[in-house]
């Protein structure tokens, strides 16, 4: 394994895609793991869906948790790690929930898409996770079977309570979402009292309303991992803007008083290899974004990556292994978000993109030394005033950075 920098990313197959828990290929798993080591990477984050693992609020699907234990395995053969992301719902541009997580009704805030198998879910919306009492003992019957059965697998690194939660749902208040995962961190900590525990946070919940307040994130989750991407955030200079997730590293240490992990980050490229960066719309959505070319990846995941290294930061974990394969492309959530599919250190056909690379050489360089570079920029701020608005404070705050810092 690296040292102190833990190298890492979110993973599913290639060839499966998001359904792979579905019909699990654990020779595709396996060399999948073989080759990820071989980048240089030391963990593996990745999702179980609410849907596959828990199909009805009172059964969990046992076939599937046995699954889980062949993916563990397959980590700890090729010496990786391994980050559970328990409470999966949200993951490549959409909402995935099984019916039984769902109320009629509009969603209180703009969400994304949300699918039910597959199917889009029109007039319902997620139910209140942080209180509502049936939805709090699913969380704590699925905490029971999967820490319970799991936490001592030597592949476990930690537990993620979930990827990017407020974009299904914002908690009535922070006090509401402080005990909810007060209330998951002490039910874990009693299934496996050592282990790493952490949360997602989306930088929307950074830049706009959240009850998940860093502040109080910082009392349960060690380490806090935040996301970061340019392409979505208005204060960005651009897409590719690579100190924005240095920034938003920069936010969260001030907010928490903590080291975090760039939880997530990354951009993809355009379909054809060698073909240059472009805007594109999404024609269903009317959206617009950026694919960027080959060499674009390349430079802006070396920049972010040194970045956050020279910046003190505990480790940083891309946002995807591969591509998804074109059969992908026509099912949903993929079929509405192009932006997703071209991720990966590799291609589609299997072939390393350049980026991959340079993810090895940067791995070596954290063999073989400490950063070189000079002080990092650092932010100073105040979390009551902060959340007050934190809107206002974002924007502000990302001017104070590129000027050097407080």
């Amino acid at each position: 394994m690296t040292g102190a920098f833990l190298l890492g990313l979110t993973y599913w197959p290639r060839r499966q895609g998001l359904t792979w828990w579905r019909a699990l290929d654990a020779g595709e798993v396996r060399e999948d793991f073989a080759h990820i080591r071989s980048i240089g990477l030391s963990l593996v984050r990745f999702h179980l869906p609410w849907e596959e693992f828990q199909p009805e609020a009172g059964r969990l699907n046992h076939r599937v948790l046995d699954c889980l234990g062949i993916v563990l395995g397959a980590a700890e053969d090729a010496g990786l790690h391994a980050l559970p992301i328990l409470f999966s719902g949200y993951a490549a541009g959409a909402l995935r929930y099984p019916a039984w997580a769902l109320e009629g009704g509009e969603p209180p805030q703009v969400s994304p898409r949300l699918l039910v198998n597959g199917k889009e879910a029109r007039g319902h919306r997620v139910k209140d996770f942080y209180e509502h009492r049936g939805m709090m003992e699913a969380q704590h019957r699925l905490l029971r079977e999967v820490v319970g059965y799991y936490a001592s697998h030597p592949a476990i690194w930690g537990w993620d309570f979930g990827d990017e939660p407020e974009r299904a749902r914002l908690a009535r208040s922070a006090g509401a979402a402080q005990e909810w995962l007060g209330t998951l961190t002490t039910l874990t900590r009693e299934l496996d009292p050592d282990a790493r525990l952490t949360l997602g946070l989306g930088q929307d919940s950074l830049a706009g309303p959240s009850a998940l307040r860093l502040d109080h994130l910082a009392e349960f989750c060690d380490p806090l991992a935040v996301h970061a991407y340019p392409a979505w955030s208005p204060v960005a200079t651009d897409p590719l803007d690579a100190d924005f997730p240095l920034y938003v590293l920069a936010l969260a240490r001030a907010l928490s008083g903590k080291v975090p992990f760039l939880g997530s980050f990354g951009i993809s490229t355009v379909p054809v290899p060698g073909d240059p960066g472009t805007f594109l719309t999404e024609p269903v959505t009317s959206m617009e974004y950026y694919l960027a070319s080959e060499a674009e990846q390349t430079e802006y995941v070396e920049k972010v990556l040194d970045g956050a290294w020279q910046s003190g930061t505990a480790g940083a974990w891309l946002m995807a292994y591969a591509d998804a394969t074109e059969g992908q492309w026509e099912e949903p959530p993929l079929d509405e978000a192009p932006w997703e599919r071209t991720a990966g250190l590799v291609r589609r056909d299997g072939a390393e993109k350049p980026a991959a690379d340079s993810v090895r050489r940067f791995a070596a360089r954290l063999r073989d030394g400490k950063p070189t570079g000079g002080p990092a920029r650092t932010l100073k701020v105040e979390p009551d005033e902060y959340y007050r608005d934190p809107a206002c404070h974002f924007a502000r705050l990302y001017k104070v950075y590129q000027e050097g810092g407080h």
